[in-house]
Formats: structure tokens, sequence, C-alpha cells
């Protein structure tokens, strides 16, 4: 008869354990690497098509006020509260911003009928300011007064009509425009002509 002591037994039955848990746990692991490399590409894949999702917006369509690094020294804070009208074409001084921001507004017409204003904002250069009267960066003795550059926004109609017929600005614009113009003021005072009507458009 075979006897057994407490050690014997003992190691027999951790034997007996270790041929049974390790392959168990051998399987597990092996069942969860490829879980954990399955993971590992979606949340890769995931991120990628984010970033691609992301590039792709910003590349599409440029932002209102997506303006070049250092804006603010030349501007100060920028206002951010210009928006196109709806339907509007043209260029347009934004006046919260001393002119020296100007935005172009353009109305793109939709695979589905409706229409949407884009609104693409710029920086005129060091010292400029936009001239609503000849849709340029100007310096300011050379260009419509700020506060009087919306009482030009008429000028955008000519340019909507697209006709290379109609000009784009007239003597009356010219002249409307000269007593507000530091530069021109002097010549236009001494022809002794007072500052004409707004013209009429038909």
């Amino acid at each position: 008869m075979l006897k057994f002591d407490d050690r014997t037994l003992l190691n027999v039955s951790f034997m007996s354990m270790e041929t049974r848990i390790i392959p168990l746990l051998q399987d597990t692991l092996s069942l969860r690497r490829p879980f954990k490399k399955f993971i590992m590409k979606a949340v890769i894949l995931c991120a990628l098509a984010c970033i691609a999702v992301v590039a792709a917006k910003s590349r599409s369509k440029r932002a209102a006020f997506e303006l070049p690094d250092g804006a603010e020294l030349l501007v100060g804070s920028v206002r951010t509260s210009f928006a196109c009208p709806a339907g509007a074409e043209g260029y347009y001084a934004d006046t919260e911003n001393n002119c020296q921001i100007f935005h172009v507004c353009h109305t793109v017409l939709e695979e589905d009928g409706s229409s949407e204003t884009q609104q693409f904002s710029f920086l005129c250069g060091n010292q400029t300011m936009f001239n609503q009267l000849s849709f340029t960066c100007s310096m300011p003795e050379d260009a419509v007064p700020c506060p009087e550059a919306p009482n030009f926004f008429y000028l955008n109609d000519n340019l909507r009509l697209g006709d290379p017929k109609v000009a784009f600005l007239d003597d009356q614009d010219i002249q409307r425009a000269a007593p507000l113009i530091q530069s021109y003021g002097a010549r236009f005072q001494a022809g002794g002509a007072g500052a004409p009507a707004p013209p009429r458009r038909g």
C-alpha cells in the first residue's frame, strides 16, 4: 500500500492545478491579444478619420475673421460682429475694425436650390485701410473715411450686374467721394462745388 504524506499530496494537487490553470490562462490571453489589436486599430482609424474631416472642412471653406497671425498687432482687439447681408455680393469695409479689415461676400447656390452667403475676411497692410470707393487698401488720406464707408456699399451693385459695359465708378460717384477724401478735398473745394447728392441708379 502506498503512503502519501501531506507534502506529496500538496505537490500532486499543485501539479494538477497547474496543468489545468496554465492552459486556461494561455487560452484567455490568446483571445485577448487579437481583441486588443482590434481595439487599437479601431481607435487609430477613428482618430485619423476625425483629423481628415477637420482638415477637409478647413480647406473647403475659409472662415470669416480667419486672419493672419499678428493681426491684433495692427488692428488691436478684432471685433467679429460683421456679417455679410443675406444675398450680398462684393467687398465691404468693416467699420468696427477701423476699416483695416474688409470682407468679401459671395453667395453660392446649393444643389438643393438654397443659397448660402460665404464671408471671407482680409487684413489691409500696415498703416492702410480699406477704401470703399476703389475696393482697395489705401493710405487713410487717399480713402473714403471709415465712418462714411457704408454710404458707398451701393458700389457693389455695379459688380453684381456683371456687365462689362457698366462702369465700376462714374463721375457722380467720384464727385460724391471727393470732399470726403483728404487728398482730393483741396482740389475739389478749389473748384467751388459743394458735395453732390447721392447718385441715382436705375
